[in-house]
């Protein structure tokens, strides 16, 4: 399975929202400045949940490939050619077995943590952010032939595989109905925290130049229980006035 925080991160980094309106540039009228905002600190403007981790991902994910291969080593981490590292201070020299570590929630003592739960749930929601982004684009509308090229030719120039553009072609070919959205939102373990998430994905993913995708953005804060506050936070963070 692909990396689907990466795969967020880089359908924001490479302006879904762009490439749609390139292939619409009839239909768009406005910019909202977004871009910008997109080319800096993004990650902190949407603070750090699954849309800013995704960000991240992908930033240090390109930042990887402009740097090549010559990566350093993990801080803490010995090169391989030093030999083992040297015992703690105070640790003695009498070889003795250093103590287990502590215990995981809900194992037994000396189980070391068990990451894939968190894995997983980091996965879940990095996927459902990205329906969500698809989800908004087609809320005037299909996301026609000419606008998935575009996308699909961005995320292959942004260095993503066959997989990762394999699923947002299936995702753009047949997106969730704001219906299914909610319904796959109430399943998460923290959909609480994820509603100001999946809105704000969705406000990354349009211009918000048509009628049909104000109502459609009105009825998702609705259906989340956004009050209004907190969406205007949202969307003032990210350099939008819809009102």
């Amino acid at each position: 399975m692909f990396d689907a925080q990466r795969l967020l991160g880089g359908l924001v980094k490479s302006q879904f929202r762009g490439s749609r309106r390139r292939s619409r540039r009839r239909r768009r009228r406005r910019s909202s400045g977004l871009g910008s905002l997109l080319g800096g600190g993004a990650a902190t403007a949407v603070g750090m949940g699954a849309l800013g981790v995704g960000i991240a991902a992908f930033e240090h994910f390109t930042q990887s490939k402009k740097g090549g291969s010559g990566q350093q080593s993990p801080p803490g981490q010995q090169p391989a050619s030093g030999g083992p590292p040297p015992p703690p201070p105070g640790s003695g020299s009498s070889g003795a077995a250093p103590p287990p570590p502590p215990a995981a929630a809900g194992g037994p003592p000396g189980a070391p943590p068990a990451p894939e739960s968190s894995s997983q749930q980091n996965q879940e929601q990095a996927l459902l952010l990205i329906r969500a982004m698809i989800a908004a684009a087609a809320a005037d509308g299909e996301i026609d032939a000419e606008e998935r090229g575009a996308i699909l030719l961005k995320l292959r120039q942004s260095g993503f595989g066959k997989e990762e553009r394999d699923y947002v072609r299936q995702q753009m070919e047949k997106p969730l109905s704001l219906d299914e959205l909610l319904k796959e939102l109430v399943k998460q373990p923290q959909s609480q925290q994820l509603k100001p998430q999946v809105y704000a994905a969705s406000l990354l993913a349009i211009e918000v130049d048509t009628e049909e995708e104000r109502a459609y953005l009105k009825q998702l804060a609705e259906g989340m229980g956004l009050d209004e506050e907190t969406r205007q936070d949202i969307e003032s963070e990210l350099g939008l006035e819809l009102d």
